[in-house]
């Protein structure tokens, strides 16, 4: 049975000469940490490092011991990591259906796009309300809200977003907050990069001020904490 060890950053991530932290940090399975910042660039940066789109340069990242600093999107999608971010556009011309229809084909899930969209309804009731139509006549938390549902369906281990609750009702944070807590309880870690601190916490939750590197506020005790070596 493979070692899990959940998700590790190096001190020089991403950049030498501009390191983000202090300290390397391991982030532990089901653990949420918040990355806030003033400066988007970095967050944007940080969030492309994260998330494949962009290799890391001298800093590194480890997924259950093993390097996965090279891999791009879809190798790091096939290891069970998801992102999503409110940057992203979702297809004007497209409707709910046909999203998740792209989304369960791209994850090659057993599980058809119907039922995922099921899920997503349950956990997403802005996605209740809206008609069956195309997504450009969608307002702006609706397409944010159709993006985040998208970004955590399936299998996936853990999951990155940025900005997850931009131009979201208070109704569709807090359908935000209490997928967070079920992928707590499942031991699936969130990972988000905002540039406000979240109103919220999760248990175990780990908050990192990016204008202040030294910076690694546990919001919350617990008995899951991350390791700082």
């Amino acid at each position: 049975m493979a070692t899990v060890e959940g998700l590790k950053l190096s001190e020089q991530f991403p950049r030498g000469g501009a390191s983000i932290f202090v300290k390397a940090l391991t982030i532990a399975p089901g653990q949420q940490v918040y990355f806030c910042g003033e400066d988007t660039n970095k967050l944007q940066v940080l969030f492309r490092y994260l998330t494949g789109e962009m290799k890391c340069e001298t800093g590194t990242k480890w997924l259950d011991g093993v390097d996965v600093s090279h891999l791009d999107c879809r190798g790091l999608l096939r290891l069970g990591v998801a992102a999503g971010s409110a940057r992203s556009r979702v297809f004007v011309s497209l409707t709910i259906e046909e999203h998740f229809q792209i989304r369960a084909a791209a994850l090659q899930s057993p599980q058809s796009a119907d039922y995922w969209l099921s899920r997503a309804r349950e956990s997403f009731s802005v996605l209740r309300s809206v008609p069956r139509t195309v997504c450009g006549n969608f307002s702006g938390g609706e397409q944010q809200t159709l993006m985040l549902a998208l970004a955590t369906m399936g299998s996936s281990r853990i999951v990155i977003l940025e900005e997850p609750w931009t131009g979201l009702s208070g109704a569709a944070q807090q359908d935000v907050h209490e997928v967070f807590k079920r992928f707590k309880d499942g031991g699936i870690t969130v990972v988000c990069l905002t540039q406000d601190k979240p109103k919220q916490y999760g248990e175990s939750s780990l908050i990192v001020d990016l204008d202040n590197p030294k910076s690694f506020d546990m919001s919350k005790s617990s008995s899951v904490r991350p390791k700082l070596v």
